[in-house]
């Protein structure tokens, strides 16, 4: 077995409590902050990470992974592991994907 190096950092998912929770098409600067986390992480680890993803980050980051180049996450993805995730997503995202 392989020595695990286990980093865990919480970006959480953010919100407006004037309304409803964003849709994906309206977090461009939470997914760039997130691209960085991404990159920062895996140089400091010397390696592709693994993102573990709860409820809606499941679809989430889906989506956000989506936005990026196959060479991209081939370099700085290893896994996602998702934990109860929502991928009937919700109908905002059914709305966002079909447009």
């Amino acid at each position: 077995f392989d020595t695990v190096n286990f980093n865990a950092i919480s970006m959480l998912f953010p919100t407006n409590r004037s309304r409803t929770p964003f849709c994906p098409d309206e977090l461009g600067d939470y997914f760039v902050a997130l691209k960085l986390l991404v990159e920062e992480t895996a140089l400091e680890t010397g390696g592709p990470v693994n993102l573990l993803v709860h409820s809606m980050g499941a679809p989430l980051s889906n989506y956000f992974l989506n936005l990026q180049t196959q060479r991209w996450r081939e370099k700085y993805i290893k896994s996602i592991i998702s934990l109860a995730g929502a991928w009937g997503g919700s109908t905002k995202t059914i709305k966002v994907n079909s447009s």
